[in-house]
């Protein structure tokens, strides 16, 4: 899914300006800047999810909707068919997994943009498809979630839960691996400057994630088991390739780069915007919008 874009075309001085002192070492990307860029790339994940997703499915479906929410939205299915209803459950991960294959179109193409814009892309994408593949992994193991509502009419039982989970095992695992190909080449530099470089990304935007989802989960009138199996299992679970995925980053996997490392700078504008969206998100959609 991510492959690196064309870096022949960094000479507009948006991702190496400021970046490399005299001894052309990696200077670390501005924690804030970064931070929001997290806050706007899993708050828009989570709004596709429940909202344009299981959302727009209930109304194309004519059911009634009732609540939207960080962790979950509510879809009235009297007289809604079973196979509609099923829709209803799927179109989460679908819209997701469809996002983050536009993320990574608009990602190939931004080569000669500024690095905040394209790492937001590739966190917004990464977020999309870990997401939805962590999805059948979640529901195949577990047997709650999303494809589990999706697949309850299916039997024998053991089969859809082997085939999702080892699916979905299997989709997330490459896609971590091409993320953060794709960010290697994003950050540039020697080997060291991508491992450091990527950690920070990475790992700052895991965290600020689940701080988020967290805090909007748990004003969920659902209570304490919607914040554990949505909330904290989508960001802690869910994204949880952020994590462990900067290993991909070591040794050779990632020889053969030579662009200067990247740094993304302080953006007021984005950390303006973060602000209203971590408000929006937490203090709005945490106890829900009656539809």
């Amino acid at each position: 899914m991510w492959r690196m874009a064309d870096t022949d075309q960094r000479a507009d001085g948006f991702s190496t300006a400021g970046v490399l002192d005299q001894r052309r070492r990696l200077v670390p990307s501005d924690w804030l800047t970064v931070a929001s860029l997290a806050v706007l790339a899993y708050a828009a994940a989570n709004v596709l999810h429940e909202g344009v997703g299981h959302g727009g499915a209930c109304v194309l479906v004519g059911g009634a909707p009732q609540l939207l929410t960080s962790a979950n939205f509510e879809c009235g299915t009297n007289g809604v068919s079973a196979p509609a209803a099923r829709l209803v459950a799927a179109s989460g991960t679908i819209v997701n997994l469809i996002a983050g294959a536009v993320a990574v179109i608009a990602y190939r193409r931004s080569a000669a943009r500024g690095p905040a814009l394209r790492f937001f892309l590739w966190l917004f994408g990464t977020i999309n498809f870990l997401t939805g593949f962590g999805y059948f992994l979640f529901s195949g193991v577990g047997r709650i979630g999303d494809w589990a509502d999706v697949m309850a009419a299916v039997h024998p039982e053991w089969v859809w839960r082997v085939v999702a989970a080892a699916g979905g095992f299997a989709l997330y695992w490459i896609a971590t691996k091409r993320a953060f190909a794709a960010l290697a080449h994003f950050i540039g530099g020697g080997s060291s400057d991508r491992f450091t470089g990527g950690r920070h990304l990475a790992l700052l935007s895991y965290a600020t994630g689940a701080v988020l989802y967290c805090f909007a989960g748990a004003l969920n009138p659902s209570g304490p088991r919607l914040l554990l199996i949505s909330a904290a299992a989508a960001s802690l679970g869910g994204t949880s390739g952020l994590w462990w995925g900067t290993n991909f980053l070591r040794g050779n996997a990632t020889e053969g780069i030579d662009e200067a490392p990247t740094r993304i700078a302080r953006d007021g504008r984005l950390v303006a915007a973060a602000g209203v969206a971590a408000f929006a998100f937490v203090c709005l959609l945490g106890p829900g919008i009656p539809l």
